[in-house]
């Protein structure tokens, strides 16, 4: 351990394990390895293990204290307590609102809604670190972890997961989040330009990675076979959240157009059941009885089973306009499968247009149709494309060599010089 003593990284976070997602997934590869080196690590969270929890009072009903591969975590419920009944009074009253909105630059039911911002209060003042980790600018707590770390003198390292096509990443508050932190980690190239724009001293680019070893032992063939599906059948593939900025909808309905080519082809929709939105809710259910037959539901599959439903699968396709990364994109490339994004900057840092995958513009229905068919049409090229992927993930985008980044970024920002 380079740092003269154990450390202790308090992260807090919309939500934690059980939650699953990408953010989450993030943040437990960097904790995890800082325990296993022998710091602590304590997540602060919401009592969530999914986002209509994180609208209901008393959340998940999970324990308010849990340890998760030697994570503490400490979870607190999405009404926010007496501190956050205050805060959504004031909000919502109409000479408050005003004051609220003109100091953060977001709207009265931003911060008159649950879950309440100032429930992480508490825990965060009774929590001491050596490191605050800020985690999804978009988040209403993370101005307060800013302003409890000013308060300690205590270094703050953000995770911004900016989303840079949304207005989220232009909030007044972003430039204050930016020069308030000791170092700031972009996720791509364009997210650390954007950072630096905004004023941040100090931009490291980490991006997400893989195990190298993810997905060896993973056979495609037998998934399809458990299921019935012909081996020569073209699998699409959507695995995360079924919601519309993710690119469920838009995804369903350019397979509307695939099936007047390609009748044979299925989709397939792996996610959380209650991280399915309204609106893929409605698309699915706007399908003909003979389109509905052509779609596979897999819903609430374990971790473990990821790298066998990417390996059945022809192409994977996410036209996500709502991301930071793509985490899921490395997995596609390690099951040896080509990709299909939407052209936003974070999707475009990461996709090799034409060499590992394919970029569509947001919301192009045709377009992806076209992309889809594509490699539907040539088994080669998906061949091809998925195997580029696959070498560029080990030379770029392994795990061991982000976790080796972190850690040293995190003991550098918390060791004090001299």
């Amino acid at each position: 351990m380079s740092a003269d003593r154990p450390l202790h990284i308090v992260a807090p976070i919309y939500t934690y394990a059980p939650s699953v997602g990408g953010a989450q997934r993030l943040v437990a590869s960097i904790l995890e390895p800082l325990v296993a080196r022998g710091h602590r690590a304590t997540v602060i969270t919401f009592n969530a293990a999914n986002l209509p929890d994180l609208r209901r009072r008393g959340g998940a009903g999970l324990p308010a204290s849990d340890v998760v591969n030697g994570v503490s975590i400490a979870r607190v419920m999405p009404e926010g307590g007496m501190a956050g009944r205050v805060l959504e009074a004031w909000a919502t009253h109409r000479m408050g609102g005003r004051l609220v909105k003109r100091l953060s630059g977001v709207d009265v039911p931003y911060w008159g809604s649950w879950p309440q911002a100032l429930g992480m209060l508490r825990p965060l003042l009774a929590e001491p670190a050596d490191v605050l980790l800020s985690v999804g600018w978009f988040a209403r707590h993370v101005p307060l972890v800013h302003l409890v770390a000013r308060w300690r003198g205590c270094p703050v390292v953000g995770l911004p997961l900016m989303h840079l096509s949304q207005p989220s990443a232009h909030w007044p508050r972003q430039r204050w989040l930016a020069r308030t932190a000791t170092r700031v980690v972009a996720m791509t190239e364009p997210e650390a330009v954007h950072l630096r724009g905004l004023g941040a001293r100090q931009v490291d680019v980490i991006g997400g990675g893989v195990d190298s070893s993810w997905g060896r032992d993973a056979s495609g063939a037998a998934w399809r076979a458990q299921l019935g599906i012909d081996p020569g059948t073209p699998v699409v593939g959507f695995v995360g959240r079924q919601v519309a900025n993710k690119g469920a909808t838009v995804l369903i309905d350019a397979m509307r157009r695939v099936w007047e080519v390609r009748p044979d082809a299925l989709l397939l929709l792996a996610g959380r059941s209650r991280n399915r939105d309204a609106a893929t809710t409605a698309r699915l259910e706007a399908l003909t009885p003979l389109e509905r037959a052509r779609v596979i539901l897999v819903d609430d599959f374990a971790d473990a089973d990821t790298a066998e439903l990417l390996a059945a699968c022809t192409v994977i396709a996410l036209p996500s306009v709502d991301e930071s990364f793509g985490l899921v994109y490395l997995e596609a490339w390690m099951a040896k499968r080509p990709v299909i994004g939407a052209d936003i900057p974070s999707s475009r840092s990461l996709i090799h247009a034409g060499h590992d995958g394919l970029l569509v513009g947001p919301h192009d229905v045709e377009g992806l149709a076209a992309a889809l068919l594509r490699f539907m049409h040539d088994p080669g090229l998906a061949a091809a494309f998925g195997e580029r992927g696959y070498r560029k993930v080990l030379e770029h985008f392994t795990l061991e060599a982000q976790r080796a980044r972190w850690i040293a970024l995190i003991e550098a920002v918390a060791t004090p010089v001299g």
